[in-house]
């Protein structure tokens, strides 16, 4: 019984060094790392996409890459998309192009890339867009974003502006609060439908929720997949909270 005495002593030695050497997790270190999301694979099953996100310390936010991966060449590492290396959370459609969200000046905004062109700027809102979806037909698309629920189109034509007011607030309906943000009263989530003719967004945006209150897609957790198409993609099916 000597010799499995002595490997449980040098299992327990080594497991004891191990622990030494190491450390617990810090704040620091969880977002430090990197984060992977919205994988997507082309219709041919060549290509896959996705966001790597990263900490950027110095301005104290978090960095998206549109990263892609050729899945016909085993072992092959991922690679910034050119010409959209700040993109994400795209998406293919039928005919193989990519639409993706990045960054245009201070707002997020629509872009378009067909296979081996440069990407295209597809809409120029005048605030940000949370997010979009693509009908399978590929002829409409949902965008959702922030907007105060008095407004007719996505860009809030019309909307007389803002009073000043100080840094009180008055809440007189749920949620207050979605996980690190607190909600603006009289602005939601919401949802706008476009149809896209040669490759762009055509119209304004017509509002889907009518007069229903709420977030569309749910906050502070939910996306496309609380949205769906009928397969006709006339009837827009979605999630509110």
């Amino acid at each position: 019984m000597t010799k499995p005495t002595l490997l449980l002593a040098a299992a327990a030695a080594a497991l004891a060094t191990s622990s030494a050497q190491g450390r617990p997790m810090t704040a620091t270190d969880m977002q430090s790392m990197h984060r992977l999301g919205s994988p997507e694979v082309s219709p041919d099953g060549k290509l896959a996409v996705f966001t790597l996100s990263s900490t950027d310390w110095q301005k104290n936010k978090r960095v998206n890459t549109l990263q892609m991966l050729d899945l016909t060449r085993p072992g092959a590492a991922p690679q910034p998309v050119a010409g959209a290396e700040k993109g994400h959370d795209a998406v293919f459609g039928s005919d193989g192009v990519w639409w993706f969200l990045m960054p245009a000046g201070d707002t997020d905004q629509l872009f378009r890339k067909a296979p081996g062109a440069a990407p295209i700027q597809v809409s120029h809102f005048s605030g940000d867009v949370g997010g979009f979806k693509l009908s399978p037909s590929g002829n409409e698309l949902v965008v959702w974003a922030d907007r105060d629920l008095r407004c007719a189109d996505l860009n809030c034509a019309g909307l007389p502006p803002k009073p000043k007011s100080g840094s009180g607030r008055t809440y007189d309906q749920l949620f207050i609060r979605h996980w690190d943000t607190w909600a603006e009263p009289g602005v939601r989530s919401r949802l706008f439908t476009f149809p896209i003719g040669g490759g762009k967004l055509s119209g304004v945006g017509i509002p889907v929720e009518g007069n229903l209150v709420g977030d569309a897609p749910s906050k502070p957790f939910g996306g496309g997949e609380e949205i769906a198409f009928s397969p006709d993609g006339r009837t827009v099916y979605f999630a509110l909270r």
